[in-house]
Formats: structure tokens, sequence, C-alpha cells
């Protein structure tokens, strides 16, 4: 059976789902059985104290990956490693990509997975563009906009709120197209199913997230069995306690000799076949033609100039272009010497994810959005125009919001640079914690809910924002994300920074914040992931920050007319950075203990 992880949408709901919830979202359960699933409201936080999550003002530098070859800033530690043992065989940065990607979606299963999909921004070095892949998972072609209404939390849960699966197709497209050509897609794929099968020890964050969601596991023990101590006891998995997950091992074994992503798409072949009978079987509405006719969307990656660099980043149904935008703002004033420190600068950087937000009002599916206008010069030159550096706008509807946002969530992120200067940005993701719950027992695979990230029409948010005509159901379209992996070179073509970032609805301003203080600030990557961050989506028209942002310039802040929110982290960013000759790669340790892994200079 299948339990239902359902939000609290306003104070009067009393469901609840599991937010981007990582391990950071502290909440507890109480359970009601109902049909084919179970809804879970709200009841008090969940101490995850086990998991101390916070910024640093003394990031420790030995967090900083340095090398003049290759390196890996991922989410998980060991996966960090196995994509640089791809690139000592050979392997360049989109092979080590694939390897990463499904390495990261096996041991935290709870965030990605090839249940899911992603967005994929590569460059090769001797190419002046780079590329970009949009593998998005796609609505069924049985979905309507009106599918949800009135019953929305079968968004969340339950075999209807999946999407077709997107990651596979992609990561062999990245493979296809940009691959070395030195290592088969077997070489690639092999060493993800070997250590899913032989094994792997707990981490800190799967231990929290498992104990975090005990009663929904519980509930579901027979899916999720590998996540307990045993086959008889009902006491989930500790830190460092064996863990391994032999059917997706299997899976992943039949995609490897497959030689191709073929196997996964076919309706006939063992994994679609059992993934559209599971999904079906609580509520889905999958077809063999959803799977044969899933295609993923290449296309040159969204191009900027950031103070004299070159800024590539996702299109499609990401959130680029609104990134773009804030880039493009943020340009207009330069460098900014105080930075962190500095009210104004804080001030400009908040009032650029103001516009940004609006932005991404006016954006989804490729076919019906407002990309050109948004990163276009006269958009850019609106904002400026109705700038304040005094004060922030007395209402959230003078920065022009066409539509509600919506609230992406989950995500997984990485970065990777090769030794011939070949750079990957990616996020991948399942959207809420263990996706739509839905677990095929076959296959292995976790399904997402990323049905979820639509629009529903006639339901305005509690601002009286009307939600999104570009971002409502239609077959086979992709909802609107807020990913913006991204690649910025230097005037030799070098990538010079490499970056994404997991965290839903605020990856964007992470990702913009990062940027600004290595560019702007001149401020080192490992402070500029480690130090607190700041975020502000419009709506509600207020600041979340970090602990530690200092109460000088929250009441400075505060005199420019700005409300402050203080908040647990809620993003986790992976990048590299080119800097005097080396790479530097850094994992969000103080938020997720996460850890990058970079080549031996003598290797």
């Amino acid at each position: 059976m299948i339990v239902a992880s359902v939000w609290t949408l306003m104070a009067l709901f009393t469901v609840l789902v599991v937010l981007w919830r990582s391990p950071y979202y502290e909440q507890s359960y109480e359970l009601t059985q109902m049909t084919n699933y179970a809804v879970i409201s709200q009841d008090r936080g969940i101490d995850l104290s086990k998991l101390v999550r916070q910024p640093s003002l003394t990031p420790d530098g030995r967090h900083v990956h340095t090398t003049m070859k290759g390196s890996v800033a991922c989410d998980v530690p060991v996966c960090s490693q196995l994509g640089v043992d791809i690139l000592e065989k050979g392997g360049n940065s989109a092979d080590a990509a694939v390897t990463v990607a499904l390495c990261v979606g096996g041991i935290n299963m709870f965030n990605s997975g090839i249940g899911g999909g992603g967005y994929f921004v590569a460059k090769k070095y001797e190419e002046e563009e780079a590329i970009a892949i949009d593998a998005r998972e796609a609505a069924p072609l049985a979905s309507d906009k009106y599918m949800f209404k009135g019953r929305e939390h079968l968004s969340k849960v339950g075999g209807l709120a999946a999407g077709i699966p997107g990651e596979i197709k992609g990561l062999y497209t990245l493979f296809e197209l940009q691959g070395s050509g030195n290592l088969s897609w077997g070489d690639v794929v092999m060493p993800v199913v070997e250590l899913l099968r032989g094994g792997w020890n707990a981490s800190v964050v799967l231990a929290a997230v498992v104990e975090a969601d005990k009663k929904v596991l519980l509930a579901n023990r027979e899916d999720y069995y590998f996540l307990f101590k045993g086959n008889t006891t009902d006491q989930v998995i500790e830190l460092n306690d064996l863990v391994r997950h032999l059917e997706l091992a299997n899976t992943l074994e039949l995609i490897a000799n497959n030689g191709s992503d073929a196997i996964f798409y076919d309706p006939q072949g063992p994994i679609a076949s059992n993934l559209i009978k599971t999904a079906n079987e609580h509520g889905g509405i999958f077809s063999d033609d959803d799977f044969s006719g899933y295609s993923v969307d290449v296309r040159p990656a969204i191009k900027t100039r950031f103070l004299n660099n070159d800024v590539f980043t996702a299109g499609g149904s990401s959130s680029g272009p609104a990134l773009v935008h804030a880039l493009n703002i943020m340009d207009h004033f330069g460098e900014h010497v105080g930075g962190d420190m500095d009210p104004l600068a804080t001030h400009r950087l908040v009032e650029a994810m103001k516009w940004a937000a609006s932005s991404r009002s006016r954006l989804g599916d490729p076919d019906t959005n407002l990309t050109d206008f948004v990163i276009g010069k006269e958009w850019t030159q609106y904002a400026i125009d109705h700038w304040n550096d005094s004060h922030t706008l007395a209402h959230w509807m003078g920065y022009k919001p066409e539509y509600e946002l919506n609230q992406p969530h989950g995500t997984t992120s990485f970065a990777i640079v090769d030794k011939d200067h070949n750079s990957v940005a990616v996020t991948s993701t399942i959207n809420l914690l263990f996706g739509s719950l839905v677990r095929d027992k076959v296959t292995g695979v976790i399904l997402n809910n990323e049905m979820d990230d639509f629009s529903t029409p006639g339901v305005p948010n509690s601002f009286g924002v009307e939600p999104s005509i570009h971002n409502f159901i239609r077959p086979k379209k992709r909802p609107l994300s807020s990913s913006v992996p991204t690649i910025i070179v230097n005037e030799l073509g070098k990538p010079d920074l490499v970056i994404a970032s997991a965290g839903g609805s605020r990856i964007l301003t992470a990702v913009l914040q990062a940027i600004v203080r290595v560019y702007s600030y001149h401020m080192p990557l490992l402070e500029a992931i480690a130090y607190p961050r700041i975020h502000h989506q419009l709506m509600p028209d207020h600041i979340e920050h970090e602990d530690f942002i200092g109460s000088d310039i929250i009441e400075a802040l505060k005199e420019k007319g700005h409300s402050m929110v203080r908040s647990e982290p809620k993003t986790a960013m992976n990048a590299i950075r080119r800097w005097q000759g080396d790479y530097l790669a850094v994992s969000d340790f103080w938020r997720k203990r996460a850890e990058a892994a970079a080549q031996k200079n003598d290797s």
C-alpha cells in the first residue's frame, strides 16, 4: 500500500507533504489509513539534531579539493570518487556525469534516481557554445489540466503524481553527444551496479531521512524493505549500517548490458512494462506510448555575459532564463568591494532575486513561455528603471509578476570538470522526499511526483495571484522547474565556475548569490558555498536568512523596508572553480555532508 505524504497548503488543511524534505525539514506525522494511501497530518517538529546543518563563517579548507586535472563535486562522497575513477580510466566529464547521477540516485534515493528527471548543461572546451539537455519528466498522454482540481493531494502521492521519467534518456543523450568515446555505456554504468549490489554504509543524511520518515516507511515496509534492519524487524537502518539495493542494481545492469537507454523505454521490455503496471495499480495513467514516445529536448544553452564572463545555463522548462535576467541586472551594478557586509550590495542582490521571481512567473514549457522576453534587454531595463537603492518597492505587485509561482522541491546537484577542460553541471530530482512513494518492487525504481509542479486552473494563491497559464498540464508537457545548472567560462574558453544547487524554489537564489559572491564580491569558492544564504521569492514578501547573517545587515535591510525571517538551510550547492591554473572543487558539507573529489596531479 502506498502512503500519502500531503503537505499543508493552508492552515485550514490538515494534510502535509514531505517538503523538499531532504533531511533538513523537521516535522512528524499522524497517519490515517485511507483507500490505497494514508494521509499524513502535520503534528510537530521531528528532532533532527543528529544532523547538524548550518552555514559556517569559518569553513575548513580541507573541504577544498584542488587539482590541475579533473574533479567532481556532488552530494555523496563515494559518488564524487566514483566520478573521479571514471576520469582516471580515460573518461571525460560527460562520461563521469552518467556514473555520478546514477550513483547519487542509488544512494540518496529519496532525492533523485532513474524514476525522475533532470537538466544537464555541458560544454566541450573546443566548442564555443554549450548544450542544455532538458530531461524533465513529461505529463502522460492521458493528462489534462483539470486532473487534480478538487483532489490536489493526488499530485503528490501515488501513481497519478508521476510523470514519465527522463533521467536515463537524458544521461544517454549526454553520453552520446559529449562522451569521450574511450569508455562504453556499460563502463560508466556498471560501477554503480557493483556499489548497489555490494552495499554501502548509511550516511548521517540517509539515517536522518529514514528515521524522520519512519512511520511512512513502516506503512510501506514491503516496498522499502532495504531500509530496515533485516527482514523481520521494524527498526530502520542507522548510521554506518550496510545498505544494499539489489533490484535497482539488477535494473541498472540490464541498462548497462543493453548498451543504450532503449531497454528502459521499451514498453514491452522488463523495465517500462513493470513501471507502467505498478504506477497504474496505484491510480496512475501511464501507457505504452508514454514511454516509447518520450524524448529529451536538446538545445543550445541560454547565454549571457556577467562581468566579462560568458554564462551558460539551462533553458526549456528550467528557471535558467530567470537567472539570466537577475545576472543582467547585477551586471549593471558591477562589483561590490564590501560584499556580504555591505547593506547596499545585499539590498541589490535581494531586489534582483525579487525580479527573478517575477520572471519565473512567465516561464514554463519551452513551447509556451516567454524566454526571449525574460532574457531580453527591455525587461532588464524595466527593472533598472523601477529600481530604488534606498528602499525596496512598496508592494510585491511593483515587480509585475504575471502569475502565481509554483513551488518545486527536492533535487540533487553536481558539477564536473575534466583534465581537458570539458565541463558538466547537473540537477536531478524525483521531487518530494521518495517522490510519489510508489516503488516498483521488480525494478527497484522509485517514481517521481513531478506532476505536483504543474499549476491548476482556477485556484489563486493566498495573495490572489492566478496560477500560470504557461504551467498548466497538457499531454507530454514538462512542468516548470527551479533548476539552473550553470557553467561560466573565462576569456580563454576554460570553465571558470561550474555550479548547481538543490533546494526546490530556493535553487535559483542560491546559485545567483554564489555567482555574485564569486564575481562581484571576489569571494573564494569555499566561503561562497559555506557562508549563510538569503532567499526571496517575492511571495511571501520577506527575506529568509540562515544563521550568522549578522545583526547589522539585518537591521540595515529592515531600514530599507525588508521583512526578515530566520530559516533553516534548505539548499545544498556543489561547484568547481578555476583559480590560478587549478580547479577547486567544493561540495556543501555544511548543509548535506557532501564532499567533492579530485584527480591527483601525479596520476
